[in-house]
């Protein structure tokens, strides 16, 4: 395609839990390098390396002034933290917590953990495939019927009102279609999943009968 050779940048960041050698007698935390030519001049600006040295960070909780300070203290004392501090009650440090108890689970727990997400990832694509094709069908089923009684209804009452009381109650024909379609549709996917017949009938909001009925059928 048109692609225009233009590269996104690429940062890589590096976290370490030691001090460089070379800069021991320094108190910078920071270290952000790019790539320069024989004159000292920035050869390519979309590739930088930056090092944080966590040791030479050494700011208490009541220190800290900015977000990157924040982020600092988190790193640096994250494996002695029962609780999250105060200072650290934003949603972004919220990530970092669950990511951290998420790698702290033991093998058992981290394959119930994956297949609880497979399960979950596998039934909201079920679902939103279902709404879909649930929606589609439903609205053209209903704007066919609400059609053609709006048509018939102008013939006797005026083209124009008839119209547009078909068009409206074809919109809500389609709409209660629809639903009704998309719960039908998520449960004959469920069916290929292999649930059984109760858990279906919790997950669409039909009735244990339909569900029975769409299975004998072959969810068709």
């Amino acid at each position: 395609g048109d692609w225009g050779f233009q590269l996104s940048a690429v940062y890589t960041l590096g976290i370490l839990d030691f001090v460089f050698e070379e800069d021991k007698d320094d108190d910078e935390v920071r270290h952000v390098v790019v790539l320069k030519n024989q004159k000292c001049k920035v050869f390519y600006d979309k590739l930088t390396f930056i090092y944080l040295e966590l040791p030479k960070f050494r700011k208490t909780e009541a220190e800290l002034e900015n977000r990157f300070d924040k982020w600092m203290y988190a790193l640096r004392h994250l494996p002695k933290f029962n609780e999250p501090p105060a200072v650290l009650h934003e949603p972004i440090f919220q990530k970092l917590f669950e990511a951290a108890s998420i790698a702290r689970f033991s093998p058992d727990e981290l394959f119930d953990y994956r297949q609880s997400l497979k399960y979950y990832r596998d039934m909201k694509n079920v679902i939103d495939t279902s709404l879909g094709e649930g929606m589609a069908k439903g609205m053209a089923k209903g704007m066919e019927k609400g059609m053609a009684q709006g048509i018939a209804q102008g013939m006797a009452q005026g083209m124009e009102e008839g119209i547009k009381e078909g068009m409206k109650e074809g919109i809500a024909k389609g709409l209660a279609e629809g639903r009704k379609e998309e719960k039908r549709a998520t449960a004959r996917n469920a069916i290929q999943l292999g649930l059984d017949d109760t858990a279906i009938a919790k997950i669409t909001g039909l009735s244990k009968a339909e569900v029975a009925r769409l299975r004998k059928k072959g969810g068709i």
